[in-house]
Order: structure tokens, then C-alpha cells, then sequence
């Protein structure tokens, strides 16, 4: 095999390319990194017809499937696409490539400008499940950190569902904790979420907490974590019900809500924050809530 040329990954590729000359003449380009971003390069079933675009279809699904499974499982998960190249597009990525390596002024933006005339229109071959384990010694040293008061928070690139696994995993979470899982498209949506998830859990935000004392502690477990496109933040709740200023008796509510409650008092509370709703969580008119 003869290796023509490699695109390193980058954080905004999220992905990495290699072009290679195989014993038969054939060049090829091939393409590995996170499932967003190679399935949003590959070809279009659509384009395709007759068994082949079904049997494209068929490798997606089944391949999504995978990828959905090995997150369940803790695993970190890539995407593996290629597709041929011809000797005319070889010449012309060639020259750009050229160029742009060379580039004294925005080198980084041109050699993604030149990786994209070979990442697109890609064959899927399929995903992969690697197992990273923890080392000796993490689950214990988290669970002390957190039994001591000490508030934990994780930032990760990984899939939502490969988080939460690890955050099991590691005891930085705990099966009876209250999940609260904020995954918007938009900055409305992740509003109406965080709303919900107040109201629901009766929580209060580090801003309203400051006003109301500034000299109070904040409660709570918290788990952050990230599937998207930027790394992922950290959110801090406080469950009312663990607060000494909810002084109504539980005895006092419907029988329905005050089984609600009893379970809630007695639960942690895990945030859980995706990529995209940590860009609009941030902006200045949701950060304080």
C-alpha cells in the first residue's frame, strides 16, 4: 500500500482521513471519527438505486444500531467510511493540498476547506466498539469525593448514552439517582426543559440561590456530559425538597404528589447537558437558570 496523504483529526472535523494507492492501482480514501460527523458525509441513499441504495440503507440502520448498543455498553464508538478516488480528483486534492500546508495565513481553516473535496459522498463500512477502561482505584476515589461533599463534575466528548455508562460505571452515579436530561435543539426548547425539570424537581438555580443566600451551600449531585459538536458543561441543582426552607409537610399533600415527593427527597439529582444545548445554556438569558 502506498500512503498519498493524511488529514490529521481535528475538533471541528471530528474526524480523520488517510489516502491510499492499493496493489491494483485503485486509490482510495478512507475515513474514521464520531458517528455525527461521517454519517452526515456519506452518500445519499436516495442518489443510489435498485438493491444498492437498499443495501445502503440496510448498512446504516444496522450500523446505527451498533453504535447504539456499544454506547449502552460504555464503549467508544467510531464511524469507518471510504470511497474511490479518481486520479483527476487525486491531482486536484493533491494541489490544493499543497497550498494549503503551505499556507502562511489561516492554515488550519484551508486544509479543511482541502479535506472536504474528499470527505463527502462516502460508503459506510461500518462502527466500532473500543472498550477504555478505568483505572485502578477511580470508582472508589469518586464515591469518597462525593460521599465527603465534594461536588464532581464531568466534561466529555462522548456520546450521551456512552456517559452515562461510564458515569455508572465510575459511581458518579448511582441507579436510584433522578436523571434530568437536557438534549434541545434550540435555545426555546432547552428553556422549556430546564422549566420543566424545576418545576418537576423543585430545584433552584446557583443564581436564585445567591440572591436569596449568599452564604448557603448548594446541594446535589451533578453529572455533565456531552454528545455534540463542543465539550460539555456543568450545571449545579438544588433539590428543594433537601433544603430546610420546605417546611410543608409531606403528610399535607394528595396521596399521588406526596408519593412523588417522599421519592425525591430521598433521590439525587444527576444534570445532564448534550453539546448543542450547553451553546444555547450558556447565552446570557439561560446561564442563571
Amino acid at each position: 500500500l502506498d500512503v498519498l496523504g493524511l488529514h490529521e483529526f481535528d475538533s471541528i472535523r471530528k474526524r480523520m482521513s488517510v489516502i491510499v494507492r492499493f496493489p491494483d492501482n485503485s486509490v482510495k480514501v478512507l475515513v474514521k471519527g464520531a458517528d455525527n460527523s461521517i454519517l452526515s458525509i456519506l452518500a445519499k441513499s436516495s442518489d443510489r438505486t435498485g438493491s444498492n441504495g437498499a443495501l445502503c440503507s440496510g448498512i446504516r440502520n444496522a450500523t446505527q444500531n451498533h453504535l447504539n448498543e456499544y454506547s449502552l455498553q460504555g464503549l467508544r464508538t467510531l464511524v469507518i467510511a471510504a470511497k474511490d478516488i479518481t486520479e483527476l480528483e487525486l491531482d486536484e486534492w493533491q494541489c490544493s493540498y499543497a497550498e494549503a500546508s503551505t499556507s502562511l495565513n489561516d492554515r488550519p481553516a484551508k486544509l479543511r476547506q482541502t479535506a472536504a473535496l474528499i470527505e463527502s459522498n462516502l460508503n459506510l463500512l461500518g462502527a466500532t466498539g473500543i472498550e477504555d477502561k478505568l483505572q485502578e482505584g477511580v470508582p472508589e476515589t469518586i464515591e469518597s469525593l462525593r460521599q465527603a461533599g465534594i461536588r464532581v463534575w464531568v466534561l466529555t466528548g462522548d456520546k450521551q448514552e456512552t456517559a452515562i455508562s461510564i458515569g455508572l460505571s465510575c459511581k458518579l452515579l448511582t441507579h436510584d439517582m433522578q436523571q434530568i436530561i437536557i438534549n434541545g435543539t434550540s435555545e426555546e426548547e432547552c428553556k422549556n426543559l430546564l422549566a420543566d425539570a424545576k418545576t418537576k424537581y423543585r430545584i433552584k438555580t446557583a443564581g436564585w440561590a445567591k440572591d436569596v443566600n449568599r452564604n448557603r451551600s448548594i446541594h446535589g449531585d451533578h453529572l455533565v456530559t456531552h454528545d455534540g459538536s463542543v465539550s460539555s458543561s456543568i450545571g449545579i441543582v438544588e433539590n428543594e425538597f433537601q433544603s430546610s426552607r420546605f417546611s410543608k409537610s409531606i403528610k399535607d399533600l394528595p396521596e399521588e404528589q406526596s408519593r412523588r415527593v417522599a421519592a425525591t427527597k430521598r433521590s439525587s439529582l444527576a444534570l445532564i447537558i448534550d453539546g448543542t444545548s450547553l451553546v444555547h445554556i450558556l447565552a446570557k438569558d439561560l446561564e442563571n437558570e
